[in-house]
Order: C-alpha cells, then structure tokens, then sequence
C-alpha cells in the first residue's frame, strides 16, 4: 500500500490530488505509482532514485510530501 507522508508542521488535507499541486511531492524514480499520480502533470514531482533519498530529503524540508510504501515508513 502507498502513503504520503508530509512534514508534520504542514498539516496538509486533502480531498484529491488537485489540493496537493502546491506541494513538492518526492518520488522514486522508476517505481509504479499510482495511474493518477503518474498522470497529474499538474503535480511538482521530484525525482531520486531510492527511499532513503527520498526520506532524507522530507526530513531535511526539501520535500513537502514523499510517496512511500506504508510498510517501509512503519519500520
């Protein structure tokens, strides 16, 4: 399952990706996403290529949002 995770001090809601067009989502390049968050070029994705990055890069505030597989971000 694939979750966004936002920085906490954002407190971001949402209804559909149109609210999140704001927002500088990180993903991971070449992973499968969503076919409607693949198709939203409306969104700012951001590109690495491993979690890790992609983590590093919420934590740091150079993400708002980064799409996750659940079970990773619960360990």
């Amino acid at each position: 399952m694939l979750v966004l995770c936002a920085r906490k001090e954002l407190k971001i809601r949402y209804n559909s990706l149109k609210y999140l067009a704001p927002y500088r989502i990180g993903v991971v390049n070449g992973y499968v996403n969503t076919p409607e968050l693949d198709r939203a070029d409306f969104l700012k994705k951001d590109g690495v290529t491993n979690d890790l990055q992609n983590i590093r890069k919420l934590v740091r505030g150079r993400v708002d949002l980064i799409l996750e597989e659940k079970n990773l971000m619960d360990f």
